[in-house]
């Protein structure tokens, strides 16, 4: 199918912003909280997580889970989903992801079924192993107001891959629970009802000078 100009113009517009997202790799010992918010510019529809190794690379050793913090942060009224596609930290010695239910780690704790501290370092209640994080079935969890927070803490010996997770909005209440739809911004929308709108006004005009 070939677009218009205006058509093809809208179409360049608006596919950016459907696949718009930024890559975040985990702080390491910044001491400074890491905020990532949607929907506040270019490539934040969503985000893709990962450890402070990045996408290829190990998780650094001696993270300390107060000075390595990252926080992303939803629009009023909408609520977080992560999902991880890949999750392994150091077992038993205990090297662990922490989350917080809220903007900041004064929020609840979403706990771990590790009540023990690990061996060397890391406070109980963390995330380790192989069991990513989850409150919503396996390897998926929720917020339940509009923000979450991660910490990590690490020892001095073996580092493991890490992990690799999708960071995005819940779908709002309004979407069919049978129909998934993507995650779009009002601007992404917007450029969509435009594009619909010129679309039927072609058709419009074709029936007429017939």
């Amino acid at each position: 199918m070939r677009l218009s100009g205006t058509l093809a113009l809208c179409w360049l517009a608006l596919s950016p912003l459907a696949a718009a997202q930024t890559v975040v790799n985990h702080p390491f010992n910044t001491g400074v909280v890491a905020t990532y918010t949607f929907e506040s510019g270019p490539n934040t529809a969503f985000f893709d997580y990962f450890d402070s190794g990045g996408s290829g690379g190990n998780y650094s050793l001696n993270s300390v889970a107060a000075s390595s913090v990252v926080t992303f942060v939803a629009p009023p009224g909408r609520r977080i989903r992560v999902t991880f596609s890949a999750f392994q930290t150091e077992a038993t010695w205990a090297d662990r992801l922490y989350v917080y239910n809220g903007a900041d780690t004064t929020a609840p704790i979403i706990p771990s079924a590790n009540g023990a501290p690990g061996i060397v370092d890391c406070a109980a209640q963390g995330w380790d192993a192989t069991t990513a994080p989850n409150n919503a079935g396996p390897n998926v969890l929720d917020s339940s107001g509009n923000a979450l927070t991660f910490t990590f803490c690490s020892d001095s010996a073996v580092t493991q891959t890490g992990w690799a997770a999708r960071v995005e909005l819940v779908p709002t209440a309004t979407a069919s629970a049978s129909v998934p739809v993507p995650s779009m911004s009002d601007t992404a929308l917007a450029a969509l009802a435009v594009l619909l709108a010129l679309v039927a006004g072609a058709n419009l005009r074709r029936r007429t000078l017939r």
